[in-house]
């Protein structure tokens, strides 16, 4: 009977050490599952967010393409001119040196259009916060930077817009006002209207340079790394291609677009 007593409690020791053991397997195979699916929905939710930034790239893009079109690309050589015109004016030292200059600002000015013609801002679309896709930082490190810089040189192109406006109604309300404009005004307005209008240009073809690089990287990403992953690529129309800035504005950022293919990329971190 002793014995018979012995094997029960013996069995129940073993039958309760491996039911802990057990449920001790059992929890942490629940708490991995639960792992798995958390780091899966916050890839998936960082996936979204990446498609989401992509739209919104694009469709920035399309809005600077359009004020391109619109005044950007008239603006450019009349803006150009104007500021070469009016550096001379500053330059000169001679009387007979600043009349001369003078003359040919003020025919410049006349024959000038699209410098005196306002414009709209450009109407930004802004792209998910950065803390959406950070769990994705690691493998495209550059993205937040280039999103950054393109949200910065569209903010700046505005700010430069609307203060190229305020100096255009005020050249107007001076020019019209019966007395004219002293030669000095005419200078001042052609200088500040010319440079306005070169910062414009400038920072129209960054902000369009630095949505491309955002866009780029996006799009390698998710064909290389996520290629199961719903994902639609916003397809730019040709209009918008060809507005696209012609040269690599801005090398050193460029260089940091992350394109998944190995030869290249340890290229870039040797760097």
């Amino acid at each position: 009977m002793g014995a018979a007593f012995l094997l029960n409690v013996l069995q129940t020791a073993v039958g309760t050490a491996l039911g802990f053991l057990l449920g001790i397997w059992a929890f942490h195979y629940q708490q991995e599952q639960l792992e798995e699916k958390r780091k899966a929905d916050d890839r998936r939710a960082a996936h979204d967010a990446l498609q989401r930034l992509t739209v919104a790239a694009g469709l920035n893009l399309e809005a600077l393409a359009h004020i391109k079109l619109q005044i950007v690309n008239e603006l450019f050589p009349e803006a150009k001119q104007m500021q070469q015109v009016a550096n001379a004016n500053y330059n000169a030292t001679k009387i007979e040196e600043k009349k001369k200059n003078f003359d040919v600002l003020k025919a410049t000015a006349e024959s000038a259009r699209w410098l005196y013609i306002s414009m709209p801002k450009v109407p930004a679309m802004p792209p998910p916060e950065v803390r959406e896709y950070s769990s994705l930082m690691s493998e495209m490190p550059a993205l937040s930077l280039f999103v950054h810089r393109a949200e910065g040189m569209i903010a700046e192109l505005n700010e430069r817009i609307v203060s190229r406006n305020a100096l255009i109604a005020k050249h107007s309300s001076e020019n019209t006002s019966g007395q004219g404009m002293q030669p000095q005004r005419h200078l001042y307005f052609a200088g500040m209207l010319a440079d306005e209008g070169m910062a414009i240009c400038e920072n129209t073809d960054l902000a369009m340079y630095c949505w491309k690089l955002a866009s780029d990287q996006i799009d390698a990403y998710m064909r290389k790394k996520a290629p199961s992953e719903p994902y639609a690529r916003f397809e730019l129309v040709d209009q918008v291609v060809d507005q696209l800035p012609k040269e690599d504005l801005l090398p050193l950022m460029s260089e940091q677009l992350v394109t998944f293919s190995e030869a290249k990329d340890r290229k870039q971190q040797r760097r």
